[in-house]
Parts: structure tokens; sequence; C-alpha cells
């Protein structure tokens, strides 16, 4: 049992990534051990449309045909996730604009 207030992670490092056209994040889960645990995205993209590409995209396994879910990145919008063998993200190919993102990188605690 935690103590009150405690959540078992902490703050790794908190990352501004940029991405221009042309760019793609190809399908990965972000997993190593003692590597971060969790990890928080938080979009800053004012006016993006679904036609400048950017999208991240959710898979159910490392096979591209297995999209779950797509997130727009819209402005001020925010996801969280476990990091695992099973968390496998993507983000499509940026056509038009630049995209932005704030990424907080967390990891169990060690005592």
């Amino acid at each position: 049992m935690l103590p009150d207030g405690d959540t078992g992670i902490e703050l790794v490092e908190v990352t501004a990534h940029r991405m221009v056209v042309g760019q793609t994040i190809r399908i990965h889960n972000d997993f190593r051990l003692g590597g971060e645990t969790h990890r928080i995205l938080v979009q800053l993209n004012r006016g993006w449309a679904d036609d400048q590409g950017g999208l991240l995209m959710l898979f159910g396994s490392g096979d591209a045909d297995d999209v779950r879910r797509v997130i727009r990145p819209v402005h001020g919008s925010g996801l969280g996730f476990n990091i695992s063998k099973s968390s496998f993200h993507a983000v499509s190919t940026i056509n038009v604009g630049e995209r932005f993102t704030l990424v907080y990188s967390f990891r169990e605690k060690v005592d």
C-alpha cells in the first residue's frame, strides 16, 4: 500500500517534441527493461486539421493493420498511457505544418 498522495511513479523528463513535413514515427512500443513505465502527451497544435497528418495511432499489436484507435493532435488535449511490450503506437506522416507535443515520461519509483 502506498502512502497517501504517493503515486508510485516519478517524473523522469519532459521533452518538447517537434515534427515537420515528411516526418513519420513508425509503430513502436517504447518498452525497455528499467526504462520509463508511463507517458503523458500534451498536444500544442492550434487549428490542426486532419489533412495535415500527424495523427496518433494506437495498435493492438505490432501489425500495421491492427489499428485500434486514431487520435487527432487537438490543441490542449492530453493522453496518458502505460509503456509495455504491447503499447504499440505510431504517428502518421506530417503533410503540412509543424506538430508540437510535450512528452512527460515517468518510471516506477525504486525504494
